[in-house]
């Protein structure tokens, strides 16, 4: 895997409804993923934010034997699938490979759109409480409030 360049946010960033009740999970495996997660950089924070929509989706044992890295995948297979979600999205994964890893591939203009305009997109759309549908890909998931 390759080194990570997102840089880390001086100033935490909230979350909150479904992305915040399964962030808490992950945090309850791996102490420490919840803060990782609110002051990580905008890319890597939305990257992450993907990956729990697969969680709440697909559930644990699917993202998990997606996100598990090749050539140690069995020496990881004994740990709680949360455990192992936590640990790869808190890796030095770069963002373009979890969501490779989540969807088989990185579809196009993805990586942009999580540099920015979802943040934005995603708080003014929980604050008047509607969801959105959101394609990547050949998966089309429908996500409340992101």
């Amino acid at each position: 895997m390759g080194t990570s360049t997102a840089k880390k946010s001086s100033k935490p960033r909230s979350i909150d409804g479904w992305s915040l009740e399964t962030a808490v999970h992950l945090d309850t495996a791996v102490p420490g993923f919840l803060t990782f997660l609110v002051c990580a950089s905008t890319l890597r924070r939305q990257t992450i934010l993907t990956a729990l929509a697969e969680l709440v989706l697909d559930g644990p044992e699917s993202l998990a034997a997606r996100l598990r890295p090749r050539p140690s995948a069995d020496c990881l297979s004994h740990l709680d699938p949360r455990e192992q979600i936590a640990r790869a999205l808190m890796a030095s994964m770069r963002a373009r490979e979890i969501i490779r890893a989540e969807y088989g591939h990185v579809p196009d203009g993805l990586v942009g759109v999580c540099t920015g305009s979802v943040m934005h997109f995603s708080q003014n759309r929980n604050r008047t409480g509607h969801s959105m549908r959101l394609s990547l890909g050949s998966s089309i998931a429908f996500v409340p409030g992101l």
